[in-house]
């Protein structure tokens, strides 16, 4: 399942002696800058702003944290950019962090356990028509075992050139979840009924 979830950083690195007022400044510039992107569309609720306050000699220093998280990459990119674009050198845009939520691993995973039941039935049905029988109701459903995995076949890694810095897309292949699920399904099965006629 590709990933469904990517945060974006921008951090706000103070450079020498920097008031808190100057960076409480900055902070309302990268969310001013988030809401004023061409798609406009970043909820308050994802928008996570982490400070850090530190005292240095006779200066305190305060870096600040602000997290995007988005479900739609194609907007993630756009503000990305777009933010890049518009901050100054103070402030620091991060590659994103792709992953997925837990509701999303969930449902994946019993989607998955429900493909394999199908899959289970659909067996059974085809080896009651070779032999001329019918498919009854299940006897026995169960889920014997269930494995997920992330990232991409070594064959695939090893095709990325060589390259110490992983593209966007190569990112998003390295978080894409692999989930199988066996089962073990035993099914009554009927004569088929004599028709009248």
């Amino acid at each position: 399942m590709a990933v469904n979830t990517s945060r974006v950083f921008a951090a706000v690195i103070p450079v020498g002696d920097v008031y808190r007022d100057e960076n409480e400044g900055m902070i309302r510039t990268v969310r001013r800058n988030t809401e004023q992107t061409p798609t406009r569309e970043v909820q308050e609720e994802n928008v996570t702003v982490t400070k850090d306050i530190r005292r240095a000699e006779n200066a305190y220093y305060m870096e600040a944290e602000v997290c995007v998280t988005f479900s739609d990459f194609v907007k993630m990119q756009n503000i990305s950019n777009f933010l890049v674009e518009k901050l100054d050198s103070s402030v620091t845009v991060s590659a994103p962090q792709f992953y997925h939520t837990t509701e999303n691993l969930e449902s994946i995973r019993r989607q998955v356990c429900l493909v394999a039941v199908g899959n289970a039935r659909h067996k059974a049905k085809e080896v009651c028509r070779l032999v001329g029988q019918s498919l009854g109701r299940p006897l026995v459903i169960k889920e014997e075992e269930t494995k997920e995995w992330e990232g991409q076949s070594e064959e695939t890694e090893d095709q990325s050139g060589g390259s110490s810095q992983p593209t966007v897309n190569q990112k998003i292949k390295n978080a894409t979840v692999f989930v199988s699920s066996r089962i073990f399904a035993s099914f009554e099965i009927k004569a088929k009924g004599k028709k009248n006629s």
